[in-house]
């Protein structure tokens, strides 16, 4: 049963997932953010962002930097819009309010954000929860629709647009102890391809929107890295390069991927564009098309320019005056990334590396149990192979004895928001929440006893 009386709030890095609770799906995904647009001179906040007809030299203003939030005024721009009645239209001194917190917060950004819902929003009751853990109350409920039996124990895996954070359940309690965090991300992605292509292509650093789109219609992750090595390798046309036509927002107002009749690629590389799938324009609030500009500059001191023809890279299309990007190694080297951080100069481990050593922090008895259970969620777990990539790499570091299931969310990107209308719908809400009166009374230290964060 819905009741708008609790906003349910996922509060993420890319977007921003809002709605009530006992609903089935968020009422909507804002972008968190604020964008100011070159071309139009036009600042956009939140479900603004939607509106935006030039996505070229877009400056943006995150509110979340490396999972956690940050910037606190761009933070309360975003949520005064989604609060207000261009999106969720509630009286915020009427409502309580459930809302997704990072594993491991630091209190200090506890704090402030204690200090926004109840001293600035002035929210009835708020209740805190991480993520990870509210995503294993969607796939319990989700076990419990199929009658089946429910797991004993959770490893969260969330790959998401600021970080990867890996979290053990057991109990409907998460393991701090076990927390794993890293900076890698979808953000974090989206900039390594474009510092590529800009170095080999054109100059394309302040065309974050449109290098996004790149990376969610044309990257994947590859199950055979020599393979697919090689046949980028061969001459072109072949099964892995294709080429991305960029929008001039005039005659193409979004970019895609150009068709081809070569040979279907190997079962390593899917099609391009094949994960991009049903994904809205607010889902993609942080980049997608937009027109990048020729590269030019000096070679070697003696005057040349640097181009596309110059590096062999894209350039106009054959018989027309399309601009393009030809992608070859640079569609699953980017997600390499994801299982080989130190290929870009990062000093910490990879996903399947800290997905054990997280449960290797648990006590044995339920390594078991937490590998047979890993749950995938995040919008950068939607990058093809993604999850059979992982898998076959934890099947060398996990004991052959185990039984290892990696699953991905049915939605990846709202199974935090499901699981916070579910738990918001429930009875432990009320047990688990402190009102405004508590909170003016006891401080932050009550709020986080009460929450457990």
């Amino acid at each position: 049963m819905v009741d708008k009386g609790i906003v349910v709030l996922d509060n993420g890095g890319h977007t921003c997932k809002a709605g009530f609770a006992g609903e089935a799906e968020p009422k909507r995904i804002v972008p968190n953010l604020i964008a100011r647009s070159k071309a139009e001179r036009k600042t956009y906040v939140g479900d603004q962002f939607d509106s935006c007809a030039d996505f070229s030299g877009l400056q943006y203003k995150l509110s979340l930097e490396k999972g956690y939030p940050v910037n606190w005024e761009t933070q309360v721009d975003v949520w005064t819009r989604i609060f207000g009645k261009d999106v969720l239209a509630v009286n915020t001194p009427d409502c309580r309010l459930m809302l997704s917190m990072p594993p491991l917060c630091p209190s200090a950004i506890q704090a402030t954000v204690d200090e926004m819902a109840f001293e600035h929003f002035g929210f009835k009751s708020v209740c805190t929860m991480c993520p990870q853990l509210l995503a294993h109350y969607a796939q319990q409920a989700e076990f419990e629709a199929r009658n089946e039996p429910l797991p004993p124990a959770t490893l969260v895996v969330d790959c998401g647009f600021s970080s990867t954070s890996i979290v053990p359940i057991y109990d409907a309690q998460q393991l701090n102890f076990g927390v794993r965090r890293l900076s890698v991300g979808g953000k974090l992605l989206t900039n390594h391809v474009k510092q590529v292509i800009s170095h080999r292509q054109w100059n394309v650093m302040d065309e974050s929107h449109m290098l996004n789109d790149v990376k969610e219609q044309m990257c994947y992750v590859s199950i055979d890295l020599a393979a697919d090595l090689r046949a980028a390798a061969r001459r072109k046309p072949n099964a892995i390069t294709r080429e991305f036509v960029m929008p001039d927002y005039i005659s193409v107002t979004r970019g895609y991927v150009k068709p081809v009749d070569v040979d279907p690629p190997p079962a390593c590389a899917p099609p391009a564009g094949s994960g991009a799938a049903g994904v809205s324009a607010a889902e993609r609030a942080a980049g997608l098309p937009l027109a990048a500009k020729k590269a030019k500059g000096k070679e070697g001191g003696k005057g040349k320019e640097s181009g596309p023809a110059a590096r062999g890279g894209g350039g106009r299309g054959a018989g027309d005056d399309e601009q393009v990007l030809a992608l070859g190694v640079e569609r699953f080297a980017t997600g390499e990334v994801l299982f080989r951080p130190a290929d870009i100069g990062l000093d910490e481990a990879g996903v399947p590396e800290a997905v054990v050593q997280a449960v290797g922090a648990t006590l044995p008895d339920l390594h078991e149990a937490l590998y047979s259970n890993i749950l995938l969620v995040g919008g950068t777990t939607r990058l093809p192979n993604f999850g059979a990539r992982l898998e076959a790499e934890l099947r060398q570091l996990v004991p052959a004895d185990y039984a290892l299931n990696v699953r991905p969310a049915p939605d990846p990107i709202v199974a935090a928001w499901k699981g916070a209308s579910l738990f918001a719908a429930g009875p432990l809400f009320e047990r688990s929440s402190v009102s405004r009166e508590e909170y003016l009374e006891h401080g932050h230290s009550f709020v986080r006893r009460v929450c457990h964060n």
